[in-house]
């Protein structure tokens, strides 16, 4: 999408972290010869300057949450892991010391490409640091959890960046720096307003004067995804793919059973015409950011293959609408089911999410002509219209010498 890479553009300029210098080891002759041949060993290390190493303000519940937009991540250790042609040849994990720094030793110049895995903790527990030969394994088996994401501050979260580097022609004395852009590891969907009286124009023929809100989900999606972009947990548990069954068992019916980080529930006494979060906040959740460029594909739904864009489902009850000059209640349930997406800005169809960025609902609006018994099933196709904000990515730079 055009908007998305203007805005990757600009969160490069935007130089939050830094990451030291690479330094040899004192021209040890001891460590010329290692694995690889004659590699040159160097000492990595890693400074993250930041403005901050905490959490910053009071957390809200997660139905009230502030936008991740302009919400620096934290980071307090990191897992890096430094590859040649395909094949992993140093894989550490560090914390930070007081300074914001980690030391890497004995890493081979011969490197030609570094990943780096953020943590907002000092324990790696999520994704968990584990023995990886090719960088394959590591963009395949590494899977992102965003069930393990804080889920009421937007600044503890994963970060991940990669980067071709090049410290061959390494002498002594000499610099080389490298920046690795570290952003979030996954996207952010946030909802300002829930106002079906106020539609854009033309966007609906049935409006509701009113309702009672029970619930929002956000489906078809999967709780983990790996580095990759592409590959997605297979056990039932991590893949959220609920049907239009509302009969016993299913979760609409008990919706108190959806799996938290992706439902926010609601305890209304009375119908209103409109519903929204504190000011100042937001409904949001962490969703994974699949690649539709690499082929990724969604979940299966009612028997058919969705696309890679999270779904938003509403549960209403109680729904006012005008008729005739009559005001007609209908007692409901009845769920509103949001499968598309467009851009604010450019009208653009949004066809993957991508990490780092949060998408911002300003007005979910819709009319009863969207509404259907059963979720996943719409008589009428809603697209709901989003604004793409960067969520800052965060800059390391690295210097050999």
């Amino acid at each position: 999408m055009k908007k998305m890479k203007k805005l990757t553009y600009i969160g490069l300029m935007c130089v939050a972290w830094c990451l030291g210098c690479i330094v040899p080891s004192s021209c040890n002759n001891d460590l010329n010869n290692d694995l690889t041949g004659n590699d040159t060993e160097v000492l990595l290390s890693i400074s993250v300057s930041q403005t901050r190493t905490g959490s910053q303000g009071n957390a809200q519940t997660r139905a009230e949450m502030p936008s991740a937009k302009d919400r620096l991540p934290v980071v307090k250790s990191i897992w890096a892991v430094f590859c040649l042609n395909g094949n992993v040849l140093h894989s550490e994990a560090q914390q930070l010391d007081d300074n914001h720094t980690a030391i890497f030793k004995n890493i081979p110049s011969s490197v030609n490409r570094v990943y780096v895995i953020g943590y907002p903790t000092h324990t790696q527990t999520s994704p968990a640091v584990t023995t990886v030969y090719t960088e394959t394994e590591l963009q395949k088996q590494v899977m992102i959890d965003m069930q393990a994401q804080n889920q009421t501050d937007a600044t503890l979260v994963n970060t991940y960046g990669v980067k071709k580097v090049d410290f061959s022609d390494i002498e002594a004395g000499k610099s080389i720096s490298e920046n690795i852009e570290l952003v979030p590891a996954m996207a952010r969907m946030e909802i300002a307003k829930i106002d079906p009286a106020n539609p854009p124009v033309g966007l609906v023929k049935m409006p509701i004067k009113q309702f009672k809100l029970d619930g929002i989900f956000i489906n078809n999606t999967y709780t983990q995804l790996a580095l990759d972009s592409l590959t997605v947990p297979t056990a039932s548990g991590k893949i959220l793919n609920y049907g239009s069954n509302i009969g016993t068992g299913s979760v609409w019916l008990n919706p108190s059973s959806y799996p938290a980080a992706y439902a926010d529930l609601f305890d209304t006494s009375n119908s209103q015409p409109s519903f929204a979060p504190k000011e100042g906040t937001y409904w949001g959740y962490y969703v994974a950011p699949l690649s539709a460029d690499k082929g990724a594909v969604g979940t299966t739904i009612n028997d058919d293959v969705q696309s890679v864009i999270p779904h938003i489902v509403l549960k209403l009850r109680d729904i006012a609408i005008e008729s005739g000059g009559q005001t007609n209640v209908i007692p409901g349930p009845m769920y509103l089911t949001v499968r598309s997406f467009k851009v604010a800005e450019t009208g653009e169809e949004v066809k993957q999410l991508r990490a780092g960025y949060t998408y911002r609902i300003g007005n979910l609006a819709f009319g009863m002509e969207h509404l259907a018994p059963e979720p996943e099933n719409n008589p009428a196709e809603i697209v709901a219209t989003l604004s793409v904000l960067d969520w800052i990515p965060n800059l390391i730079e690295g210097g050999v010498e």
